[in-house]
């Protein structure tokens, strides 16, 4: 009896973690990332926790009710609702683990098939999400009409048997089984995909990487949670040969049910990007975001300069210390950002330019003139300013004229923004 009610005890506490965990990862993440207005990778990972949630929330519930029953003996637990707890956490739990291989099938799509708009459009992702939920909860209502989820009066609560060895089986196949299946190929499918991708191909080919790895760490937690599953098939397996059932059979499964909970919901914030605030999708969409205003600054640049563009990018510092011209090694404007142009002396060096403190000899980045500031008129394609950075986006840098103080003698106005 002790024994049953420490069982009881860490079941409540695990799986109220595993709910709190879950609950404050998702309201951090609407509050901080807004995943409606975020990639798809966000709504992704808020989907896999709400399936986390509720079955954290309905093991804690189908508990409560058990040790409620346990203390009111009277009253029993064994009607069409104990059977309907079961069935909504049953459910939940298959979709945790079908919501892991979307976002492998997502990665998947997004990585070997990025230019079919079809896979990559808002109305196939919706979709998929509904089918995603669809499944087990057509599968699992089976189970409901079947009255599989039997009352076991050693718990207070509704689960699929152990002797009904058909049914766990064929349920445990379908949940763990199929879900692993579909991420092992997705894994495989990337694998191949980018050792076929050219070299050249840097970014792309970085990018792909990450999504591999973010599926690979997607099918480690699903099998951290199915090993922790492991004493559930034991029972199975030791009931299959001997024909007898400890009477602490489904506490054990439901301590193991738990405990895979509350180390998913802490294992999923720490592997995915999204949830701990770091994640390269987040970086890559700024990433993004500033390659299309330094391209629209400068106009289009090659594969290899967007690589070394992202690779200062990514140094501690992110472009900082180029951008604020502490260092003076800028190659050309894209590495300059789209409010500054990289300024370099002419005759090799021989002439330098100061920003009022320090005397620059090599190429840094300088800030765009504003109104009424000297500045260069930009001939198309040059790739360095040599007297001056070109006006900011909203001036334009107008000749300043010229006059003559001799009839040989011209002399020409700077140019200034206007």
């Amino acid at each position: 009896m002790v024994l049953k009610e420490i069982f009881e005890g860490i079941i409540v506490f695990f799986s109220a973690s595993s709910s709190l965990i879950s609950f404050t990862v998702l309201l951090l993440i609407f509050i901080r990332v807004r995943p409606l207005a975020s990639d798809r990778a966000v709504v992704l990972t808020c989907n896999t926790y709400i399936t986390l949630f509720g079955s954290s929330f309905m093991t804690l519930l189908i508990t409560i009710y058990g040790i409620h029953g346990n203390i009111y003996p009277s009253i029993s637990m064994n009607d069409y609702y104990c059977q309907l707890r079961s069935y909504i956490n049953y459910v939940f739990i298959c979709s945790f683990y079908y919501s892991c291989a979307l976002q492998a099938t997502f990665r998947l799509f997004r990585v070997v098939f990025p230019k079919q708009k079809v896979l990559q459009s808002n109305y196939a992702f919706v979709i998929a999400i509904i089918i995603q939920w669809i499944i087990p909860i057509l599968y699992i209502l089976a189970y409901l009409l079947g009255h599989d989820f039997e009352y076991h009066p050693e718990i207070n609560s509704c689960w699929l048997s152990f002797k009904n060895i058909r049914a766990l089986s064929i349920a445990m196949a379908f949940v763990y089984g199929s879900p692993l299946i579909i991420m092992g190929l997705v894994y495989v499918l990337i694998i191949r995909h980018i050792r076929r991708t050219a070299l050249t191909q840097r970014i792309r080919r970085n990018a792909n990487k990450r999504d591999l790895l973010i599926v690979k760490r997607i099918i480690l937690l699903v099998l951290i949670a199915m090993g922790i599953g492991i004493p559930t098939a034991f029972l199975l397996i030791i009931y299959m040969i001997s024909h007898e059932l400890t009477s602490l059979a489904y506490h054990i499964q439901a301590l193991s049910l738990t405990t895979g909970l509350v180390v998913d919901s802490i294992a999923l914030a720490v592997i995915t990007p999204q949830a701990n605030g770091q994640g390269t999708e987040l970086l890559t969409g700024v990433f993004q975001n500033l390659l299309g205003s330094v391209m629209s600054q400068w106009g289009n640049m090659s594969s290899e300069e967007q690589a070394s563009l992202w690779d200062k990018f990514n140094q501690p510092g992110g472009l900082n210390h180029i951008w604020n011209a502490v260092d003076d090694h800028c190659n050309n404007h894209w590495d300059c950002g789209p409010q500054a142009c990289c300024l370099q002396p002419t005759v090799q060096g021989k002439r330098g330019f100061t920003d009022g403190l320090n005397l620059h000899m090599s190429s840094y980045c300088s800030p765009l003139k504003k109104s009424g500031q000297t500045c260069s008129l930009h001939p198309s394609g040059e790739t360095k300013s040599t007297f001056s950075c070109p006006c900011e986006k909203d001036f334009k840098c107008t000749s300043g004229g010229s006059f003559n103080i001799h009839p040989l003698i011209t002399i020409n106005k700077n140019s200034v923004c206007k």
